[in-house]
């Protein structure tokens, strides 16, 4: 009786195993065919994507940027910002870009700058040998834009360029001047001779007439709405390059390094 039952468990045992091991094999197979099939299907979505991208880019050429192929630096820069605010400059759009640059660095301090006309300068001689990177000019009021995307601040730089505006400068601009610190992670200038210099630009900071502004801000305000406002298709792809190339680059972007 005894090896009866044992005989009889061996031989169900074994039944089990072998349904088992060919329902294993059945699985098994079953989910190589549906990891064949996904794959397929991944593959032929892969190349139908692959061919759309290259259908598209001998449309646009959307892995193309012109700023790729430029030598971005700082001067470059301040050029490329100075055309963008010139009235006359060969974008064709007249003070579109100059009123989207008031309405949204300049207004908060001089509501009637509006319909000023400014000449732009670059590399503004001021003070002997300083050279204002950026400077705006109307009848009664002037901006300088102190472009610095990758190089520190020689000592009293920015100072320096508000004194000679203020005080040096004909005419006088004391009080009708903002001065805007264009850089990568909205800090303060450093590099001070003595802490009165520190004190002066904070006041002008409270009281407006000085604003840090980051390239990360300046390209998803300003430079926005100037791709926006623009009606030159041309030259519209020349901003959304421009901002591309900031967005992308990693010497533009704020990422809470200070």
């Amino acid at each position: 009786m005894e090896n009866s039952m044992e005989d009889f468990n061996i031989t169900e045992l074994k039944e089990f195993f072998d349904k088992y091991t060919e329902f294993k094999k059945t699985l098994i197979s079953d989910y190589e065919q549906k990891l064949d099939l996904f794959f397929n299907k991944f593959s032929y979505r892969k190349k139908l994507f692959q061919d759309f991208q290259e259908e598209v880019n001998r449309k646009i050429s959307s892995d193309f940027n012109v700023f790729d192929l430029i030598d971005i630096n700082e001067l470059s820069l301040s050029n490329i910002i100075a055309l963008l605010l010139d009235t006359k400059g060969s974008h064709g759009q007249g003070r579109v870009f100059l009123e989207v640059f008031i309405d949204c660095f300049v207004k908060q301090m001089q509501t009637d700058q509006l319909n000023k006309d400014f000449k732009v300068y670059t590399e503004y001689a001021a003070n002997g040998n300083r050279r204002i990177d950026i400077l705006l000019k109307s009848s009664d009021f002037a901006v300088i834009i102190e472009n610095k995307p990758y190089t520190y601040d020689q000592q009293d730089q920015i100072t320096d360029y508000i004194s000679y505006m203020e005080d040096s400068h004909i005419p006088n601009y004391r009080g009708k001047l903002l001065t805007i610190y264009l850089n990568k992670n909205e800090d303060m200038p450093k590099n001070f001779s003595d802490a009165s210099k520190i004190k002066s630009l904070n006041d002008k900071q409270k009281n407006g007439e000085f604003i840090i502004v980051s390239y990360d801000v300046f390209a998803k305000t300003f430079l926005q709405q100037c791709y926006e406002k623009c009606e030159s298709t041309r030259f519209r792809y020349f901003i959304a390059d421009f901002i591309e190339f900031i967005e992308k680059n990693p010497s533009f972007i704020n990422n809470g390094e200070h």
